[in-house]
């Protein structure tokens, strides 16, 4: 069966021409999906072409279609528009006259199937087989004769509404639902793409590389920094970094395995390291207080500076170094201590100290002393590198006979590095002084004191210390005495002067000086200056009895001038130390101020 065949047979359907034959054919084409399909599209067509142009047949000719449509058992109550001509497959109609065609061609192909039965013959012959995919015959159906139709009046399509059949189910003749010709898909251009990050990026990017930390900053005081940036406790220590505290700074930087580094102030370590053969420190100036872990086997803590090299196993020590020298000073353990390249090494023991430095004896030697005063019969210890104020100078010995000075006007002043290395508290010699707590009432077994000071000039009768039960009443009085250059110790009793030591021309004005005097049982006063005596004489021995107000750098006596210089430190016991301790304290005086090789003090938070 061929599409052309089938629509010739549709012109002469529409004419009205069809034979028997013919027709039975034409109906046989009707029973394939496709044919039905085209079979709407014609009748489709040409209803709306015709109802374009408002072509109908003349009332003749339409007769003469009922006639020939009721010969073979057309249904003629629709007008048929005479329009032959015959339209492409699929061609695009307007939506509206397509709608219309289709609900009237569809009603024609409903009449002529239902009209139609099987013939006598169908119905003798048996199916003929089908093969997989293709529509067994259909065997024409009979068209029975339709009544006369009714005419009716052709609406517009805007106002045609297409009637209704319910046409029961037959399986060969059912037609599927015909669907609109789609328009011709439009293909939406795709974007460009979007480029995304990580292609703008660099075809290889370098490897981030993970920093490990070797040690951490475990305490921070004043101005410390991890290389040039600000440290904080907590910071981590990278391999190859440096550690520096400022002036007044202090820092504790902690390893793994506990070995701990103290930098004191105005400290500069380049350089930390830790690697196969252990860890590394180079110091290039400052103070710095080891207390090294023991270190596993073929390792080793080393600390570099530009004198020597400083190699531990386990042990504690403290190591300075300034642009003249590097001292090392041992309190637990061995070091040894050796030459740049290690040409000349000393091992250096505890309590013991070695120089490393051109025109010093390159040998290990006694410490003078451990800085640690007697701690039997102290009460009173200041010190100026222990100050937190001027309105209190802190008392370091168990008793906690603080100074103190409310009053602004007469606040002495703390002045950094007054000896070169160390701090003072100076007093102006006009109203600055500090006053200590009553008491100081037992002195039975004795007394010692000890000054650190550099007068200024000025006349006789300055106080260091005056320990005083009203105006020379029971007093006890160290300072000058008589002339601006006389060291003199006395003690009153009574309102009278029981005794007084005196040693002309120990006190040289604006040098620094150490002096001391010791009372021992029975009364006998021996002067000391720098560890050396220079005075011995014979006072009372003080009444006991509590002392106020007892004064630093102010006599209790009216008219009497006020101190007027630099004080460092002062230490007062309530007994006579024996000489022995009195060394082991000069000794401690010396090492701090006046060994031009002696390390400054650890500015610990806890000193403070």
């Amino acid at each position: 069966m061929s599409m052309d065949r089938f629509e010739d047979l549709y012109e002469r359907y529409v004419d009205g021409t069809l034979d028997p034959a013919e027709r039975t054919e034409f109906l046989a084409f009707l029973g394939d999906p496709a044919f039905r399909t085209r079979f709407v599209e014609l009748s489709a067509y040409e209803a709306a072409i015709g109802e374009e142009l408002k072509v109908t047949a003349p009332a003749e000719e339409n007769k003469k279609a009922s006639a020939k449509m009721r010969a073979v058992g057309g249904n003629t109550s629709k007008r048929i528009p005479i329009v032959h001509v015959r339209p492409a497959p699929r061609a695009a109609v307007a939506h509206w006259q397509i709608f219309g065609g289709i609900a009237a061609a569809f009603v024609l192909v409903a009449i002529l199937i239902l009209a139609s039965g099987p013939s006598e013959e169908g119905r003798r012959r048996p199916p003929a087989p089908s093969v997989a995919g293709t529509p067994p015959p259909v065997t024409p159906p009979r068209i029975e004769p339709m009544p006369a139709p009714v005419p009716e009046k052709i609406k517009t399509p805007e106002k045609r509404v297409a009637p209704t059949f319910e046409v029961p189910p037959r399986p060969v003749l059912e037609t599927p639902p015909v669907q609109p010709i789609p328009p011709k898909p439009v293909v939406p251009v795709p974007p460009p793409p979007v480029r995304r990050e990580a292609e703008t990026r660099p075809e290889t990017q370098p490897a981030r590389e993970s920093v490990t930390f070797i040690a951490k900053i475990e305490r921070v005081v004043g101005d410390v920094k991890i290389g040039t940036d600000v440290a904080e406790a907590g910071k981590g220590v990278a391999s190859g970094q440096g550690v520096s505290a400022g002036a007044g700074g202090y820092a504790v930087v902690r390893f793994p395995d506990g070995t701990k580094l103290e930098l004191g102030m105005d400290t500069v370590v380049s350089r930390v390291a830790d690697g196969a053969t252990g860890k590394s420190v180079q110091v290039e100036r400052g103070l710095v207080a080891v207390e090294a872990a023991k270190q596993p086997t073929g390792k080793a803590l080393v600390l570099s500076t530009p004198f020597a090299e400083s190699t531990v196993v386990g042990t504690e020590f403290t190591l300075w170094t300034t642009a003249a020298f590097t001292r090392l000073d041992v309190k637990e353990g061995r070091v040894k201590f050796a030459r740049p390249g290690g040409v000349t090494s000393v091992v250096v023991g505890a309590g013991h100290y070695a120089i490393a430095g051109p025109g010093f004896d390159f040998t290990a030697k006694p410490l003078p002393s451990l800085w640690k005063a007697p701690a039997g019969g102290l009460m009173l210890w200041l010190r100026a590198d222990a100050m937190k104020g001027p309105s209190q100078w802190p008392d370091l010995s168990p008793a906690g006979n603080h100074g103190t000075q409310p009053v602004t006007a007469s606040q002495p002043t703390l002045v950094a590095n007054a000896a070169g290395t160390q701090p003072a508290v100076h007093f102006d010699g006009k109203a600055q002084h500090y006053v200590l707590p009553d008491g100081f009432a037992d002195f039975k077994a004795g007394l010692s004191a000890f000054v650190v000071v550099r007068p200024a000039p000025g006349g006789p009768f300055s106080r260091f210390i005056d320990l005083d039960v009203g105006p020379a009443c029971d007093n006890i009085v160290f300072g000058r005495k008589d002339a601006p250059d006389k060291l003199g110790f006395w003690v009153y009793a009574n309102s009278q002067t029981r005794g007084k030591v005196e040693a002309p021309g120990a006190i040289v004005a604006d040098q620094l000086q150490s002096f001391g005097a010791v009372l021992a049982l029975g009364g006998r006063v021996t002067l000391y200056k720098n560890g050396g005596a220079v005075a011995t004489g014979q006072t009372s021995v003080p009444v006991s009895v509590s002392r106020k107000p007892n004064m630093i750098g102010k006599s209790n006596t009216s008219g009497d001038p006020y101190f007027k210089g630099d004080l460092f430190e002062i230490l007062l016991f309530n007994r006579a130390l024996a000489d022995t301790e009195r060394q082991f304290v000069d000794g401690y005086i010396n090492a701090k101020y006046f060994d031009p090789t002696s390390p400054p003090p650890m500015n610990r938070p806890a000193d403070k």
